[in-house]
C-alpha cells in the first residue's frame, strides 16, 4: 500500500494532503514515506525492524 501512496504523490502529481486523505493516513506519514523513498528507493516499501541493535542489560556471553 505504501507504494501506491508514493506513486500517487510522485507520478500523479497529487499533493501530500490529497494522498493522505485518499488513503486515510496522516500527512506526516506521507512525508516520512516520501523521504524514505528518496533516501533508499524501492527498499522503502520493505518493513523496517524496530528491534534495538544492542541490549545494555543483557548478560554478557562470557558469563553464560
Amino acid at each position: 500500500m505504501e507504494g501506491l501512496r508514493i506513486t500517487a504523490l510522485l507520478t500523479e502529481n497529487q499533493t501530500v494532503a490529497e494522498v493522505a486523505s485518499r488513503y486515510g493516513v496522516h500527512r506526516s506519514w506521507v512525508y516520512r514515506l516520501k523521504a524514505r523513498y528518496e533516501e533508499v528507493g524501492e527498499a522503502a516499501f520493505e518493513p523496517i525492524s524496530r528491534r534495538p541493535n544492542n541490549s545494555p542489560n543483557a548478560t554478557p556471553p562470557a558469563t553464560i
